[in-house]
């Protein structure tokens, strides 16, 4: 399992990736209503929700780092090490695709 000293942290990274999968559902609520409408209003409270969904994936990512650099600092086996970090990076992937589609987002919203 996963070691005592880490639990902590990884219910912060888990945390940290809820929140861009929420913005995704924002995000694809309001693109719908600038595909509708096409309101340069709406077009730019669609980029501000991009720029907030890139912020908390930044958030993730910094997360992710400290977990895998704790981990390396630990005194425990290889093979729990590889699982820890690879963990993280399956976790951390999350933030990384709701980032994506921000960005295939923003792609479809330019002008």
């Amino acid at each position: 399992g996963i070691p005592e000293k880490l639990h902590k942290d990884f219910f912060l990274l888990v945390d940290a990736n809820i929140d861009p999968i929420e913005e995704l559902s924002i995000m694809v609520s309001e693109a719908r209503k600038y595909f509708k409408y096409f309101s340069e209003k709406q077009r730019t409270l669609v980029k501000d929700i991009i720029r907030n969904l890139r912020r908390q994936e930044h958030e993730a990512d910094k997360v992710e780092a400290m977990i895998k650099a704790k981990t390396l600092n630990m005194k425990i086996d290889p093979v729990t090490i590889f699982h820890m970090i690879r963990l993280a990076e399956i976790i951390g992937s999350i933030a990384d695709h709701a980032e994506n589609a921000g960005d295939m987002m923003r792609a479809m919203i330019a002008r």
